[in-house]
């Protein structure tokens, strides 16, 4: 195995192409013998599925701590992108073509109508274009899906190779060899990924727009300190890697993704768990279009929520206001979970309420993020994502944020009361970005008046 400093970078970007499409074509072949194969043995344990989940997280923890590795780590989980990328491209150019054949097909039917073509026969062969389309979606999203199961056996390997290396002490190696020598996966083009990352990130587009911070103090004897802040910012942007990520931060997400100190933001989605519009639909789409290494995907976490916590916990399959559903996730830019809280048109048009189911399940939320560590959580101020000038005036937005403040406030005094000591958090409100900055002001203000501030340090007084 060849250093990073002794890669070869190609010069034919054609035959990269079709070296990369051979090499992940025989992976998946691979990956699907294996996977015939793990049928005719008996399932292990669920003990032993633990153990083993155990193991993973140390290892990761180990290396992407180790220093040495940890910028080796993040290259190669970095390498991966390219190959699901150019696939969810070819699948959309696929998907695109056989839309503008099918549409030929349909208008040149129309203009032979009453000559060669009848409706029943235009009908027929609109439903065939119908089915057509779906089983070629269907063959290509099986398709990204092993080729994402051979890229997640290939990372738990070359994982297992860099963490018997650090164990015996040795140098890092460039594990990306394997993809490397295919693709040219070596350092420079890592460093041209992440430089077309970062250059994405700095998009004014997609910049916070405004934000405000505050140190608040909670409780009279056995005081709890917290970090509020208020940014002007879209939800999806904290978990959209695509916009809103560089190196450093992906290294940070990751240093704390098997830690105490876990980031969590709260998504409003509608009552169906397969939404096909809104920042519910983008983050599936977000999601799909990355790589999982730790957890199950999305659509699995979905499917096992739908079909077995609902019927258990709630009784119910069907999702009603006020529910909320958690999903995990390793590859977002800034978050590690999310809260799926369900809503409705009721939140822009009737009044809310403290009693609201929403507030309820707001609470649980806060009381969850308190049990499990989550030190940073990212809440819609409004409990809106967009900003609607017919509906939304200064007046219902200033009495919105004052209800969920103080909300917020009595949760956080309730919290405190389970905590065994002074702990710090973060809760970011956030407000749709096409805000006014007159709006935004006024509703920064709310938070000195509702929450104590924390005192400032005199560093005149210290001196004299």
């Amino acid at each position: 195995m060849e250093d990073a400093d002794n890669d070869v970078i190609s010069s034919d970007p054609i035959k990269d192409e079709i070296e990369l499409y051979k090499y992940w074509q025989d992976i998946v072949k691979e990956s699907k013998t294996y996977q015939d194969e793990k049928k005719l043995n008996l399932p292990k344990s669920s003990g032993s599925i633990s153990k083993d989940k155990l193991q993973f997280a140390k290892v990761y923890s180990d290396l992407i701590h180790s220093g040495k590795y940890t910028q080796k780590l993040i290259n190669l989980e970095f390498s991966y992108w390219p190959a699901v990328t150019d696939m969810f491209k070819t699948r959309d150019t696929s998907l695109n073509d056989l839309t503008i054949r099918s549409n030929k097909e349909i208008e040149k039917a129309i203009s032979e109508l009453g000559q060669s073509h009848t409706e029943a026969t235009i009908s027929s062969l609109s439903s065939r274009h119908c089915q057509d389309m779906e089983r070629l979606l269907n063959s290509w999203n099986r398709s990204i899906e092993a080729l994402k199961d051979a890229q997640r056996e290939d990372f738990r390997e070359k994982l297992d190779s860099l963490y018997d290396d650090l164990v015996a002490g040795q140098e890092p190696y460039n594990q990306g060899d394997t993809i490397s020598e295919k693709y040219s996966k070596n350092s420079s083009d890592i460093q041209a990924l992440n430089d077309s990352i970062v250059l994405s990130s700095n998009d004014p587009i997609n910049q916070i727009t405004m934000e405000e911070s505050f140190t608040i103090n909670l409780g009279s004897q056995l005081k709890t300190a917290h970090n509020l802040r208020i940014l002007a910012v879209d939800s999806l942007y904290l978990c959209d890697t695509r916009k809103n990520q560089s190196p450093p931060v992906r290294t940070q997400t990751a240093m704390s993704l098997y830690s105490h100190n876990l980031s969590a933001v709260v998504l409003l989605v509608d009552n169906h768990f397969n939404s096909y519009y809104g920042i519910q639909h983008d983050f599936a789409q977000l999601c799909n279009s990355l790589n999982e290494f730790h957890f199950d995907s999305l659509n699995k976490q979905i499917k096992h929520i739908q079909e077995n916590v609902m019927p258990t916990v709630a009784g119910r399959t069907n999702l009603e206001t006020g529910d909320c559903y958690v999903t995990r996730h390793s590859n977002l830019a800034n978050v590690h979970v999310v809260f799926h809280l369900v809503t409705d048109d009721s939140l822009k048009n009737g009044e809310v309420n403290s009693r609201h189911p929403i507030m309820s399940s707001l609470r649980s939320i806060l009381k969850v993020a308190h049990m499990y560590e989550i030190k940073t959580i990212s809440i819609p101020l409004l409990l809106v994502d967009e900003m609607c000038e017919e509906i939304l005036t200064v007046n219902w937005c200033l009495k919105r944020a004052e209800l969920v403040l103080k909300c917020v406030k009595g949760f956080l005094i309730e919290m405190a009361s389970l905590s065994t000591g002074v702990e710090q958090g973060t809760i970011q409100f956030l407000v749709p970005k096409g805000i006014s900055e007159d709006l935004f002001a006024n509703l920064a203000s709310l938070i000195p008046e509702i929450f104590r501030l924390a005192n400032s340090l005199n560093l005149e007084t210290i001196r004299q």
